[in-house]
């Protein structure tokens, strides 16, 4: 519902713990017209090589404007003095994208970077072991889990899914995977949701014994045929939480 100009009112049918999520998806953002049409072809028509222009040179209303844009190499954020909000710290900055950990690092360490991310747990010591550098990190909502098909026939009982799931030491994947770092959660409700956070369930649980149990009470079709990886549906069981800072995964910068 339109407000005024520059003001449009959403109103949902439920609660949605996930709303600025999906409406800040690629797939619903709301871009000029005008401009996009532009990009290719018919300046009066939507075409789909408009879409793909668009994505080369895109534009937007925050603090920052695309001045350089490299697929799959770097990209350049100049300020843009108009932004309506807060005015940016940086003139400038420039992403550019390092495959290799190691070599990342070694940008770090020669000044040809500022900051890093995407380390692996084990490879903070390197970073830390240098007095001109520090690493940073907090978890985020980005979670881990594992998908199951409900409409396989293997799969329909949901003992059997309880099963699975009792079957993951999600504790010791973190030890073994993130050195402990990451936070493994009791459910998938998440302290971002507000009101809607949930933290009383216990959704995820190790445990064996009861595993035994679920797998011994399963239906007697499903013992006789074995499970068949397939394309899963069904979101279900872990999620421990990745080591990160505010915008992604654990990174690393130079002192100041």
């Amino acid at each position: 519902m339109k407000i005024d100009d520059h003001t449009v009112q959403i109103k949902v049918e439920r609660p949605e713990p996930l709303w600025e999520t999906l409406v800040s998806l690629q797939q619903v953002m709301i871009i000029p017209e005008d401009y996009t049409k532009a990009l290719s072809g018919d300046p009066d028509v939507a075409e789909d090589g408009d879409f793909e222009a668009f994505s080369l040179a895109p534009v937007g209303t925050g603090p920052y404007a695309i001045s350089e844009f490299v697929p799959g190499q770097k990209v350049v954020y100049s300020r843009f003095d108009a932004f309506w909000g807060d005015r940016a710290p940086l003139e400038q900055a420039t992403v550019i994208r390092i495959p290799e950990t190691a070599s990342r690092i070694t940008a770090l360490k020669t000044g040809e970077a500022d900051i890093v991310t995407n380390i692996a747990p084990d490879q903070l010591d390197l970073i830390n072991a240098d007095p001109n550098l520090k690493t940073e990190g907090s978890a985020t909502a980005l979670f881990h889990v594992m998908i199951m098909n409900v409409n396989h026939p293997n799969l329909v009982d949901p003992k059997i899914r309880q099963a699975m799931s009792m079957a993951i030491d999600r504790d010791l994947l973190n030890e073994a995977l993130w050195l402990g770092k990451a936070i493994v959660p009791s459910t998938h409700t998440m302290a971002e949701m507000g009101e809607l956070h949930m933290p009383e369930l216990d959704t995820f649980e190790y445990n064996p014994r009861r595993r035994a149990s679920c797998w011994r009470n399963r239906p007697t079709t499903a013992r006789k045929s074995s499970l068949t990886p397939t394309r899963s549906i069904t979101p279900t069981a872990c999620w421990p939480h990745r080591p990160s800072p505010k915008c992604g995964p654990r990174s690393a910068s130079r002192a100041a």
